[in-house]
């Protein structure tokens, strides 16, 4: 609901003060302290649920297509069967034995059947391809999410969304299919670009929707959503042991979402950064009525002499006169990199030694709701910028303690396995707050394309930390010790981030706006006022109930 206070404010402005925002766009300091859309609809309503309940679900068949190389791609014991040349009896380890007559295998069965490495022998003289895949479909995430994000900018969230869900339902189907490694390659490219693309689009019609207080608690529908996933995927990889009917069940996953383009909504804001007003205004309506408030209609008036971005030719490439933008988009990047880096290394790569792979990852799935319940709760009270500095840390801590503990101490690992875990838990805090502080620290115009590039380093990253195992395979803590370097960097990376935003209630939506708001030299949140809708203007006319 809005603020008592501001409404008898808007109430009791006379009529000539309000001819003066008609015609020449001012807004007085008190009239937008907060966002006119969400002064309207509210803060979080029935409306705002529903579109966070879409998200929960939405993120599970992410969250399975995310790890499933985990299992897809599982490294089994083989025979080689050319028994003309070689008499082998017992399977062997991967890799353990190979000849150059063998060309025929034998894969053990007992856990998992189907996987790339049986379907195409990627052993002996092939081995390491299977590495390969998950840097390919990271690889895919990173020029999709970038692609998606310029996408929706320009054509609109929704119809993007649509398109992404449609495309990665086919790619995923036809990957459990195929006979051919190289085409499974391409579609698991196709499938990282569409799945990331579609989530961080949904992602940003959420949080479009959202006052300050509730992005946190909005995104955590989100991350349970991953969490869910996390812990329902090793789960499926033991009910169903065939990988490649695993691969057609989670393409098939995402057929239902189609109907979202009869249930879902375009972004109120980015209607009015294109100069839609009656299109934004039918959809404020309408999420006015789910939530029990009533309409009396947004008038949208455009400055005439200060219009610095003009939002059908605002990008990216806009941001040469920008210079606090671009540090905070710098910064960001590098901080995506070190999580995207950090999570998916410790999550895809982290040793069982000799623990069952099942009970390992599903520990790591539970591990995640710790992040999601207190998540919200820190970057609520303590801020962006102290959550994520610390879990960094945390996390960094963590991989270097693990690294340095001798082999053999304790039964199984169980102190580096757990240190390791520990530290997973905290590059998660670091990833939900890269999503909340990302998309509150750009404003609207590049704000889609803004977080689809910071995503796109978080993809390099995941690129790279499977390399990273590869350099040395005789020690499988190494990537541990480099994981835990790069967290440590990304924590004092993240000074450099400007401004904290847990009590910003109005976000920027043109550059000029932005540039103030990121400027360490002013107080950001007093520095937006004064720079408010420099180029699209949102008066609500009359009181707002």
């Amino acid at each position: 609901m809005a603020d008592t206070v501001e409404e008898e404010q808007l109430i009791s402005e006379s009529e000539d003060e309000q001819l003066i925002y008609e015609n020449n766009a001012i807004e007085s300091p008190e009239h937008s302290e907060k966002d006119p859309i969400l002064e309207t609809i509210g803060d979080f309503g029935l409306y705002q649920l529903y579109v966070c309940v879409v998200g929960f679900f939405f993120t599970i068949p992410h969250c399975w297509v995310s790890l499933s190389l985990k299992f897809v791609g599982m490294r089994t014991n083989f025979t080689c069967v050319d028994s003309v040349v070689f008499n082998v009896s017992d399977p062997l380890r991967y890799n353990d034995y190979c000849g150059e007559h063998c060309q025929n295998f034998q894969f053990d069965e007992t856990q998992f059947r189907g996987t790339i490495v049986e379907r195409w022998n990627l052993v002996c003289d092939k081995g390491g391809l299977d590495s390969i895949a998950q840097s390919v479909f990271f690889a895919g995430c990173l020029i999709g999410v970038f692609a998606a994000g310029v996408l929706a900018d320009v054509f609109g969230r929704k119809p993007v969304l649509v398109g992404l869900i449609s495309i990665f339902s086919v790619s995923g189907v036809l990957g459990g299919l195929t006979d051919s490694f190289y085409v499974w390659l391409a579609l698991r490219f196709i499938l990282g670009a569409t799945t990331i693309g579609m989530n961080t689009v949904r992602y940003i019609i959420q949080i479009e929707m959202l006052g300050s207080g509730y992005r946190s608690w909005g995104s955590l529908f989100g991350a349970l959503g991953w969490t869910a996933g996390y812990i329902l995927l090793p789960v499926l990889a033991y009910a169903a042991p065939d990988m490649q009917q695993l691969e057609v069940f989670m393409g098939l996953t995402a057929t239902p979402f189609l109907l979202l383009y009869w249930l879902y909504p375009e972004s109120p804001k980015w209607l009015l950064s294109k100069g839609r007003a009656k299109e934004a205004e039918d959809i404020v309506e309408k999420i006015c009525y789910w939530n029990d408030k009533k309409f009396k209609g947004l008038k949208v008036s455009v400055s005439p002499t200060k219009i610095r971005d003009k939002p059908e030719s605002v990008g990216l490439m806009s941001l040469g006169g920008f210079p606090n933008i671009r540090r905070n988009l710098a910064c960001m990047a590098f901080t995506w990199f070190s999580v995207g880096m950090t999570y998916f290394g410790i999550a895809l790569h982290t040793p069982e030694f000799g623990s069952n792979v099942y009970m390992v990852f599903f520990l790591g799935g539970l591990l995640e709701i710790p992040t999601n319940i207190a998540g919200p709760w820190f970057l609520n009270h303590c801020g962006r910028k102290y959550t994520m500095m610390a879990s960094f840390f945390t996390t960094a801590v963590c991989l270097f303690v693990s690294g340095v503990i001798p082999v053999g101490l304790f039964y199984k690992e169980w102190v580096t396995v757990t240190l390791i875990m520990v530290g997973k838990v905290g590059v998660g805090f670091c990833f939900e707050s890269c999503y909340i502080w990302t998309s509150e620290l750009f404003p609207t115009v590049i704000r889609n394309s803004s977080i689809s590039v910071c995503s796109s380093f978080a993809r390099l990253g995941a690129i790279i930390a499977p390399l990273i195992v590869e350099i040395d395979k005789d020690n499988p803590m190494a990537p541990i010790l480099v994981y835990g370097f790069v967290a440590m960097a990304a924590g004092f990376n993240t000074y450099f981030l400007h401004p904290e935003t847990k009590n910003c209630d109005n976000l920027p939506n043109s550059l000029d706006e932005g540039e103030a708001f990121a400027d360490k030299r002013t107080n950001s949140k007093q520095a937006l006022i004064n720079n408010s809708f420099n180029s699209v203007n949102i008066t609500p006319l009359q009181k707002i109930n």
